[in-house]
């Protein structure tokens, strides 16, 4: 795993980055650290500062994916030109995209703010004990950082009604529940299964239409190889 992260990360090294007397047969390559800093801490740290190649700053971004909302930028039009032939492969333009729509709900088996417990950078686990019934079918609506543009989600499925849906900085933090729209839900399965990480996650263009709702391009599926 860290062989394949390294290897990975040595295409987002800038050309004879490092280099100096090294063996030729060797790649540079770099690590960010695992803690204490958490995932979203270091989302919303490192969203549109540096350009992708050289690592200054940033000025301009890919117009056609709005640089996957700042995932992708550049320092100016040599950077984004020399990575085009890389960026093409995930940019995709969405132009063409069939856009499916599909729910999202804040509330798990009945209760608001549930979620999938996991382990923090910081090794804090989620507490669940603290949520409270759904009153009404009422649902928080979580906040649109988005507006119009198209960004990326993470969607992670285990085999259950529900899958857990989140996007970088995790400001969008929610589920998709099966009953909603069972043949969405069951296409974005079968991806996962065929196109996604080991057959648990996977990265899906989407855009906020509504409160609780997003619109995918399930038939522009991006690079899985993507900053996140």
């Amino acid at each position: 795993l860290l062989h394949r992260l390294l290897l990975l990360n040595s295409d987002r090294v800038a050309s004879g980055a490092g280099a100096g007397d090294r063996n030729a047969s060797l790649k540079t390559s770099f690590i960010l650290p695992i803690g204490p800093i958490e995932k979203f801490d270091i989302a919303r740290l490192t969203r549109g500062l540096s350009c992708v190649l050289c690592g200054k700053q940033s000025k301009t971004r890919c117009a056609r994916c709005q640089g996957n909302m700042h995932l992708i930028t550049y320092s100016g039009a040599e950077c984004q030109t020399q990575d085009w032939a890389t960026h093409k492969k995930t940019c995709n333009s969405l132009t063409s995209a069939i856009w499916s729509v599909m729910p999202f709900t804040s509330s798990l088996f009945g209760f608001k703010h549930s979620t999938i417990i996991s382990l923090s950078g910081r090794g804090r686990a989620k507490d669940l004990t603290s949520s409270k019934p759904a009153e009404d079918g009422g649902e928080e609506v979580p906040p649109n950082e988005h507006g119009d543009n198209p960004f990326l989600i993470k969607v992670q499925y285990n085999g259950s009604p529900y899958m857990m849906v989140y996007d970088r900085t995790r400001a969008l933090e929610t589920h998709f529940n099966r009953d909603d729209n069972p043949r969405v839900f069951d296409r974005i399965a079968a991806l996962v299964r065929e196109k996604g990480f080991m057959g648990m996650k996977i990265y899906v263009w989407a855009k906020r239409t509504a409160d609780c709702e997003l619109s995918l391009a399930l038939d522009k599926i991006p690079s899985q190889d993507v900053p996140w």
